[in-house]
């Protein structure tokens, strides 16, 4: 399948996206600097959205998102899983480092950027993450990136 890409422009500017936050009885609908996302493994490719997360060093996948591409741990020399400790906002939790063969950012159905062989973080919880989170380590490395909250949008500058 071929995929469309967004002409080459200097910077893309995204909305905030929504989701619905259930409380109790009542639903509130939450604006977040999401991007649409396309994950891509030798077994599946589905569209997703990624927080773009300032504050987070690693980019980190949902263990079911990771179960559906079908990724498995990073082994080292001696066999055993790749795990670390990552420190969040709500405490600690134990990932495993998977490798994500791809993830495209997308603008309104639209490739601007893709990135292969990711080493992505893997919380071994269900609930430790609710999506995709992308950190400095993947997306901040090319480009200047700008949050807008007043008019809830979020630029990608290219550098």
């Amino acid at each position: 399948m071929s995929q469309r890409t967004v002409p080459n422009s200097k910077v893309v500017v995204c909305d905030y996206l929504y989701y619905r936050l259930h409380i109790k009885d009542s639903v509130k609908w939450v604006k977040l600097p999401l991007v649409e996302l396309r994950m891509k493994s030798p077994s599946a490719e589905y569209g997703s959205v990624g927080l773009v997360d300032s504050g987070s060093d690693r980019t980190f996948v949902p263990r079911e998102e990771a179960k559906l591409l079908g990724l498995r741990p990073q082994t080292l020399t001696d066999g055993t899983k790749r795990t670390t400790e990552a420190l969040g906002a709500g405490g600690s939790f134990p990932c495993e480092i998977m490798t994500l063969p791809e993830m495209r950012l997308m603008w309104h159905g639209a490739q601007f950027q893709d990135f292969h062989g990711l080493a992505v973080w893997v919380p071994q919880k269900n609930e430790d993450i609710p999506y995709t989170i992308i950190g400095r380590d993947i997306v901040f490395k090319r480009f200047e990136i700008s949050f807008n909250e007043s008019h809830r949008k979020m630029s990608f500058k290219r550098v």
